[in-house]
């Protein structure tokens, strides 16, 4: 058994995984395919999914994942304000920054996001684009 770490960028933790002997060949062949992504401009996302660690690899905008948020706000009919408040307490300019493409929201926020609007983060983060996940 071996031992792997992945930096969260969202949480800013480095988490400690174990993989058995048998996979590690698979797995950096998936890691070798990340890096090479990276370098074409991807950002790599990580996503506690069923207490599991997905790894999500794929090219972000900021402005459509604004549009994303602002659709989901508008949808229910909520004003910035209320929104945040929904948004565990952003305020809302901060609300504005994210529907203007000015920031991305943390991933507790997202998180919350996606709930409020019955969507998932993944479709928060990359609409209906195609993403590798690992």
């Amino acid at each position: 058994m071996k031992k792997w770490a992945v930096y969260d960028t969202a949480s800013e933790e480095m988490n400690i995984h174990k993989i058995e002997e048998n996979a590690l060949k698979e797995f950096n062949q998936k890691v070798s395919d990340i890096e090479k992504k990276i370098k074409n401009g991807y950002k790599v996302y990580l996503l506690e999914v069923r207490k599991e660690t997905e790894i999500i690899v794929g090219k972000v905008d900021k402005m459509e994942i604004g549009e994303r948020i602002r659709s989901i706000r508008k949808a229910g009919q909520w004003n910035l304000e209320s929104f945040g408040e929904l948004a565990l307490g952003a305020s809302k300019g901060t609300v504005s920054n994210w529907e203007n493409g000015v920031n991305i929201p943390n991933k507790r926020r997202l998180e919350r996001i996606a709930k409020i609007g019955n969507k998932t983060v993944k479709w928060i983060l990359y609409g209906g684009l195609d993403v590798d996940v690992l």
